[in-house]
């Protein structure tokens, strides 16, 4: 009553009711849903903002979207950086085996004969890498839980 008389509610005041509402046990996730509905529908001129139990904290799960989204982005930079850096590397070493290629080339070598041979290599050495990779991975958190 005494902020009603203070004359400060007024269009473009900016008012903020909270409103909490005792459901009945047992409630399920469809009654807090249709009391929503029914709420929107009702007054569809209110701006209702409702929190439930399921979503008490919608900034909190908003923020964690958020941060999720940033770290599938960071994760896919990483890939494609990653990728590029696998890149340059295969293409080095086969820089660096030009005159085998070329002896090769120069027995009477096929195209088709040199390229599977640096394949298979190059498949075996990344073949290499991802079981290095993997077991590093898997140990990474023992240790870090360790430390």
């Amino acid at each position: 009553e005494g902020l009603a008389a203070s004359g400060l509610i007024q269009p473009g005041s900016l008012v903020e009711n909270a409103y909490k509402v005792r459901l009945p046990a047992g409630a399920s996730e469809a009654d807090l849903k249709a009391i929503q509905d029914r709420a929107a529908k009702d007054f569809p001129e209110a701006g209702w903002s409702i929190r439930t139990r399921s979503n008490a904290a919608p900034a909190l799960s908003s923020n964690i979207e958020r941060f999720s989204q940033f770290l599938t982005l960071v994760g896919l930079t990483a890939l494609v950086v990653g990728g590029v850096g696998v890149a340059n590397a295969v293409r080095a070493y086969l820089d660096g085996k030009r005159g085998v290629i070329a002896t090769f080339k120069s027995l009477g070598a096929s195209g088709g004969f040199v390229f599977t041979i640096y394949l298979v290599q190059i498949l075996l050495i990344a073949g290499v890498g991802i079981v290095a990779g993997l077991i590093l991975g898997a140990a990474m958190p023992f240790a870090a839980s360790a430390a």
